[in-house]
């Protein structure tokens, strides 16, 4: 089971494990393990032995790792430029994966998160574009009602007008109201 952090691993946690993994013999890997003549080994897809054992057993069994194409016991390894890079990977792996799972659930929960909080944005936005339109329409119509307003006063006042003085057409004869 993971354990979810409630901060990112730090850069520097994720460059040691980029480290490791990119010094490590390439993969993928996987066990070849022949009872019938005692040999067991990790290899690569194409066969090439990244760490195997001197004899079967436990009693003076030692790892060999592969060190420029030749397999050297443990004890032959050069211990000046510290463990074997395979080593190194392989006896960090358990709290590495462990970290970069709690990674992806802390940033697939960041994005969850980040998700929800879009959402909510977009439908608040939504919501407050569909106000900000129906204002913009409420304002247009308030507009034209007042320039309707004024017409219907303009006309209403030539209707008095007319009303009150008859019209006298050249060709007709004086219209009475």
């Amino acid at each position: 089971m993971t354990t979810v952090h409630p901060e990112p691993l730090n850069p520097q946690g994720l460059e040691e494990i980029r480290a490791r993994a990119e010094a490590a013999t390439p993969g993928p890997w996987q066990w070849y393990v022949r009872p019938d003549v005692r040999e067991a080994r990790i290899q690569t897809a194409g066969w090439d032995i990244v760490m195997d054992f001197a004899r079967w057993g436990t009693q003076a069994a030692q790892p060999r790792f592969n060190s420029g194409g030749l397999l050297c016991k443990l004890t032959e390894l050069d211990k000046s430029a510290g463990p074997h890079p395979d080593m190194a990977f392989l006896a960090t792996a358990r709290q590495d994966v462990a970290l970069l799972l709690a990674e992806v659930d802390w940033l697939a929960a960041e994005l969850a998160t980040a998700g929800a909080r879009l959402e909510g944005h977009a439908e608040e936005s939504a919501w407050q574009q569909s106000a900000q339109t129906s204002a913009r329409i409420a304002r247009t119509a308030q507009l034209r009602a007042a320039r309707l307003a004024e017409e219907v006063a303009r006309l209403r006042a030539r209707v008095s007008e007319l009303s009150a003085d008859p019209v006298v057409a050249p060709d007709r004869k004086a219209v009475a109201t």
